[in-house]
């Protein structure tokens, strides 16, 4: 054998691939790269206590500690595990902020939004079909022209409304 292909053979590595059962020859950089993440990840689940893998079990370590049989599930807590004292009620899932709306929010807006779709159909009987013109995308002239009135009397009336539904509405406006 020639020293250039010892040399060539010198600078690979292998590397264990746990979910194929097999050996795998890798370029030394690769294999360095390898090993510093494994190792790492490693380490770090090792500290949080939910790896007992033992030292000459490394080589098998792929980072899948969900499927490895050397995690300590019983350290992986659940949000309904009661956490402090054992006559305790408290779980973790009562650490949790909850930033959803509240129902009854949600009801009292509701209520409200119709209240002022109401309003605005008392003061303007045709609101809901400028709304719609504008969702497609209409002018205020080809909408004013659509209803059958000048295009300043429209844009007037429209800020008549508006005015109105900001004293009665001030929230909303």
């Amino acid at each position: 054998m020639s020293n250039k292909e010892n040399k060539s053979k010198n600078n690979t590595r292998r590397i264990y691939i746990r979910s194929q059962r097999r050996w795998q020859e890798v370029p030394e950089e690769v294999y360095q790269e390898h090993i510093r993440f494994h190792d790492t990840y490693r380490h770090r689940i090792q500290d949080r206590g939910l790896c007992c893998c033992p030292r000459n079990k490394w080589w098998v370590c792929d980072a899948d500690c969900l499927t490895c049989e050397y995690r300590n599930a019983d350290v992986i807590a659940s949000l309904d595990s009661p956490i402090g004292e054992e006559d305790d009620d408290l779980i973790l899932m009562d650490t949790i902020a909850d930033d959803s709306v509240a129902v009854s929010e949600l009801a009292a807006d509701r209520i409200v939004l119709e209240q002022l779709f109401k309003r605005l159909a008392d003061l303007m009987p045709e609101a809901a079909d400028i709304g719609k013109l504008r969702m497609q995308g209409f002018s205020d002239e080809a909408i004013a022209k659509s209803i059958g009135i000048p295009r300043t009397t429209f844009l007037s009336r429209i800020k008549a409304v508006k005015k109105q539904l900001e004293k009665e509405y001030p929230d909303f406006f």
